[in-house]
């Protein structure tokens, strides 16, 4: 078996982030290499995004401060026009973009767990299919709403699923481990409105030719940062356990301590 100079360098990247434990290198190895050969279980990274036509914020997650106390008043469309948008991608391949309807008989229509059930079942799984690799992937979604109603439970069941309200629960507030949350979002949002755009039309035809120009390679670093990350938080969850049980310990001793000299009854 023959070894790349550029494989022994990530060998020994690895052998030196792993503190020198050769095994888990080794394994954290050969993953990577299975990433990239589509080998094994791969995880389907998924979100929603909104891609708002008229420069939107969004004022549950960001907050302007000016300099002076604005008094006017200028009015504004209830629902901004905008584009909600369905994007999967793994480290070799990205599934999608696929868009919501955005109005209905009654107006503005809103993402749930029924429409979001039926994209699944008459596009991403059918996707998924053609490539050959239902049986191989591991989907993961962050567990907005929509994502955990009962027509999606029904569609899932509990294997080969990342999501709150799962089995394997994807961890709440997170979107720094999620790839599509500190990636793919912001990035498209950059080259979509890199220039003015006065139709939803051409929002949603940006995003498909800017999707089309996201490289094999650039996936891959991004995963790769992804895992890295899970890793970190891992060790940090780690850290933060060990000390809160050494710190409960040490509150147990003073308690014993306590019940011992009198200043607390004991249960007879």
């Amino acid at each position: 078996m023959t070894v790349s100079l550029k494989d022994c360098a990530l060998l020994v990247k690895l052998f030196y982030k792993n503190n020198d434990c050769a095994p888990v290198a080794l394994q954290e190895f050969r993953t990577l290499k299975d990433m990239k050969k589509g080998v094994g279980p791969m995880t389907v990274q998924t979100d929603e995004g909104h891609f708002h036509l008229t420069g939107y914020v969004n004022t549950q997650n960001c907050r302007i401060w000016a300099t002076e106390n604005p008094l006017e008043t200028q009015p504004v469309p209830l629902h901004p026009a905008k584009v909600n948008v369905w994007c999967g991608f793994t480290a070799s391949y990205i599934i999608g973009p696929y868009c919501f309807k955005e109005t209905g008989a009654l107006g503005p229509v809103t993402v749930t767990g029924q429409r979001y059930e039926c994209l699944l079942r008459n596009h991403v799984i059918p996707a998924l299919q053609q490539r050959g690799c239902v049986d191989r992937i591991i989907f993961m979604q962050d567990g907005a709403p929509p994502q955990i109603a009962n027509p999606v439970k029904q569609h899932f069941g509990n294997a080969r699923i990342i999501s709150r309200h799962f089995p394997t629960a994807w961890p709440s507030r997170s979107p720094d481990l999620n790839p599509c949350d500190f990636w793919l979002w912001g990035y498209l949002k950059d080259v979509v409105f890199s220039t003015q755009i006065a139709h939803l039309a051409e929002v949603k035809a940006r995003i498909a030719q800017h999707i089309l120009n996201v490289t094999p390679e650039t996936l891959r670093s991004v995963v790769e940062h992804a895992v890295s990350g899970f890793q970190l938080f891992l060790k940090t969850v780690d850290s933060i356990l060990n000390r809160f049980c050494t710190s409960l310990a040490k509150f147990k001793n003073q308690f014993d301590g306590c019940l011992l000299c009198g200043f607390w009854p004991q249960d007879n």
